[in-house]
């Protein structure tokens, strides 16, 4: 499935605050979402999906918090696209096979979001942290 799909099959998983929560929902892709209403979301939820890409996720511009765990995201790679996100605080990554094929995510990530983000998997960005990272 399709994450425009599951927005228009679960209309209230839109809060009044820009938030959207599909939980365990089958999504399989991050489509180009078309509504520029819907690409002002504050807090992506989309957790516990089957989600391997996140190629088109850069199209949700101020996107302060995005939670991806247990998807099935496996490389490195993918955490590059999170870059033009650049009000991106707060992310949620666990559970994705990266995580344990890459026993260093840790601080590549924070290497390549460094700019903006302050939390990672619900601990927070230490200055040491940014430091080592490069």
């Amino acid at each position: 499935m399709k994450l425009s799909e599951a927005i228009l099959m679960n209309p209230r998983s839109i809060d009044k605050d820009c938030n959207l929560t599909l939980v365990d929902k089958n999504i399989q892709t991050i489509d180009k979402i078309d509504s520029l209403k819907l690409l002002n979301f504050k807090s992506l939820i989309l957790s516990k999906n089957k989600i391997t890409s996140l190629t088109n996720i850069s199209q949700f511009k101020l996107l302060r918090e995005l939670n991806i765990e247990d998807n099935l995201i496996a490389s490195i790679k993918e955490i590059l696209y999170l870059r033009n996100l650049t009000h991106l605080e707060i992310l949620y990554i666990s559970g994705n096979p990266l995580c344990s094929q890459f026993p260093n995510f840790r601080p590549m990530v924070i290497h390549f979001l460094r700019s903006s983000l302050k939390e990672l998997d619900s601990l927070s960005i230490t200055a040491d942290e940014i430091l080592q990272s490069g």
